[in-house]
Formats: structure tokens, C-alpha cells, sequence
């Protein structure tokens, strides 16, 4: 139980930034989901030249996904059924590859 709270903590302590930004991007998802509250980051492409980018529409979209509407996200835009399972795959493998390497420092 201890290893698994020292674990923690250093993942924690190696991806502080990661973690924080994921943290905000699901809040702000909730929020606008549930409360209708926008406070989600606008696109500076869209913003500064008015240029829709390929990721215009992926905030609605898991927004729309957040309340189950699969059909609205893949209308808002369908590469959220593409970015966001490769997204927690790419968490998954790295939480896995951390964590060989914490029994591998904490054995030696």
C-alpha cells in the first residue's frame, strides 16, 4: 500500500503540468456539458486568421460526447473518435512505463 501512495506521488511529481492541463480540459468539458459555463480555450487559428484548423469542434465535440450524444460529436467533428482513445492509450502506455521504471528505481 505505501509503494502504491510513493508511486502515485511520483507520477504526480513527473507529469505536474500534464496532469494540470488535463484537469482543466475535463472541468472546463464538464462545465460547459452540465452548466452551459464556457471558459474552454478558443482556437488561435480561428481566433487570430478565422481559419477553422482539424481541431476546430474537438472541445464541443466531447462536450456533446460528455452527454452521450454520439451522433453530435461525430457532426461537430469526427476526429474525437480518433484523438481521444489514442490520447488514453498514450496516458495508459505512459503511466504503465512509469511505473517500471518506479519498481525498478525503488528495488535497486
Amino acid at each position: 500500500m505505501m509503494l502504491q501512495r510513493q508511486f502515485w506521488i511520483y507520477y504526480f511529481k513527473q507529469n505536474t503540468l500534464i496532469l494540470s492541463l488535463i484537469a482543466y480540459l475535463v472541468i472546463s468539458v464538464l462545465l460547459k456539458s452540465y452548466t452551459g459555463i464556457d471558459f474552454t480555450i478558443p482556437c488561435p487559428y480561428n481566433y487570430f486568421l478565422g481559419i477553422e484548423c482539424y481541431g476546430c469542434g474537438l472541445t464541443t465535440a466531447c462536450t456533446k460526447l460528455a452527454k452521450g450524444d454520439l451522433v453530435g460529436a461525430s457532426q461537430t467533428n469526427w476526429l474525437v473518435f480518433i484523438v481521444l482513445p489514442t490520447w488514453i492509450a498514450f496516458m495508459v502506455l505512459d503511466l504503465q512505463h512509469l511505473y517500471q521504471r518506479f519498481k525498478k528505481n525503488t528495488t535497486e
